[in-house]
């Protein structure tokens, strides 16, 4: 990890307890008992949870500054969060606490030699981490917390569920059934989703954008790769997760982003994500791909190739309304070099008898920009 990379991540981890106080502030001390989250914790409870994790992770990442190698057995995050929350600490004194030892720490990894980055952490259930992956974990799993505090207020500024995100919320389990296990019949994809895995080095994070019920995610996870997957259903988000529950899911819209970070993964896989966007859209989906990969990130996308546009009633035996563009890989490479992206390879196939919609599917490889 090049020194700017490595202060990009610093700096994020760095502004988790702002963001925090941020939310508390907004959301005010009558709703810190609101739940936050699909599991009915409470704002207070989740900044406990976070606290319980940090108190972990902390110590951990202070350990491997000075050691070789740090053996861990698994922790129950839920039981630590009650530990904490019995302590009675209140939110403002915590978020004082939190922000006081995430300043130790960032003190910390501003001062670590880059050959001391490596040193590992082996973990019983997800085999040897080095240090950067810690930070980068830690990170977005606090932002993702993050996203979910920030949800309970301003709710006017709430928008309707789109008919794209309404169709796919109706089709989620139907989907999910269907669809989950096609990589077994499709070993194209799979050898490509291996590439990606090699060019991002093992060492960062993999965006499953557009995830559904997180297939792809789950097959990345399984090749050793970190995972991190994002859909704009919901539904599809619960499906996901109860498939995966090893791997984050959130919520999201490609076409903004807006609680990840700049330069967060190191790539992104989307498999027919831009199958609902207009030609106009994509100008402002791949800015924004490119704004959250890190500089010279990969990208690897795929999409029916045609120049038409079919509209669906009806699918998976539920009443839907969505439009599926086709485009030409002329139309998706012109954009994505418009959007900072230099093309390196685009695959067309033939669809896989039987088993897909008869037309030809386009597969991209892009690099992000780099830094100046």
């Amino acid at each position: 990890m090049i020194d700017s990379d490595w202060q990009t991540l610093i700096d994020r981890y760095a502004a988790i307890p702002a963001r925090l106080r941020a939310a508390f502030d907004a959301i005010g001390p009558a709703r810190w008992d609101t739940p936050a989250t699909d599991g009915g914790w409470s704002a207070r409870a989740v900044l406990d949870h976070i606290r319980a994790c940090d108190g972990l992770e902390t110590p951990r990442l202070l350990w491997l500054m000075v050691r070789d190698e740090l053996p861990v057995a698994g922790i129950d995050h839920e039981r630590l969060a009650d530990l904490l929350h019995a302590q009675g600490l209140e939110v403002p004194r915590a978020l004082a606490h939190f922000q006081a030892q995430r300043q130790e720490l960032i003190g910390a990894l501003q001062h670590l030699p880059e050959q001391h980055r490596k040193r590992t952490l082996h973990h019983e259930e997800y085999g040897p981490r080095p240090i950067a992956d810690l930070v980068r974990h830690n990170i977005w799993h606090e932002e993702e917390h993050c996203a979910q505090l920030e949800a309970l207020f301003r709710p006017q500024d709430r928008q309707p569920p789109s008919n794209v995100q309404a169709s796919y919320d109706a089709v989620a389990e139907g989907y999910a059934d269907h669809y989950f296990d096609e990589l077994a019949h499709k070993p194209f994809d799979c050898r490509l989703l291996d590439w990606l895995i090699e060019r991002a080095e093992r060492s960062g994070l993999i965006c499953d954008l557009g995830c559904g019920p997180g297939h792809i995610a789950h097959y990345l996870n399984a090749h050793g790769a970190q995972v991190y997957g994002i859909d704009l259903s919901p539904e599809m988000v619960k499906q996901a997760r109860l498939r995966s529950p090893d791997i984050a899911f959130a919520q999201g819209n490609m076409l903004a982003l807006d609680s990840i970070a700049a330069g967060t993964f190191a790539s992104i896989a989307a498999f027919y994500s831009i199958v609902n966007l207009t030609h106009d859209e994509l100008p402002r989906a791949f800015a924004e791909l490119g704004r959250v990969l890190v500089p010279g990130g990969w990208l690897l996308l795929s999409f029916h190739v045609g120049d038409e546009t079919r509209h669906l009633d009806e699918w998976l035996e539920q009443p839907v309304s969505l439009n599926f563009t086709f485009f030409t890989p002329e139309a998706i490479q012109h954009a994505l070099t418009s959007a900072g992206f230099e093309v390196t390879e685009t695959i067309v196939r033939s669809p896989y008898p039987g088993l897909e919609y008869p037309s030809q599917r386009a597969y991209v490889f892009a690099r992000s920009h780099t830094r100046a």
